[in-house]
């Protein structure tokens, strides 16, 4: 990820990625490929910090936050497990 997200460089841990991107003058990802009309996004728009985070990090949906809030706002149990049901 650190080769797709900062190029060949390294950041400092406590640095956003956009900070970091930004100095290094690096332009910011953008959303590619087949499946984008399935999860919601369209090719060419900018991949934020959080989707990354979200599909890197916790291999869940890049927009599995917004999501969540949708779904507990229409009166979803928060108790109930809301990544299977966001997912």
């Amino acid at each position: 990820m650190r080769g797709v997200a900062f190029g060949d460089g390294h950041r400092p841990g406590v640095q956003a990625l956009k900070d970091a991107q930004e100095t290094a003058a690096l332009l910011p990802g953008v959303w590619l490929g087949r499946g984008l009309a399935a999860l919601g996004l369209t090719a060419g728009q900018t991949v934020t910090e959080g989707q990354m985070e979200l599909v890197y990090g916790g291999g869940r949906h890049p927009d599995a936050d917004r999501m969540e809030r949708e779904l507990l706002a229409d009166g979803a149990d928060p108790g109930h497990s809301l990544s299977r049901t966001a997912g």
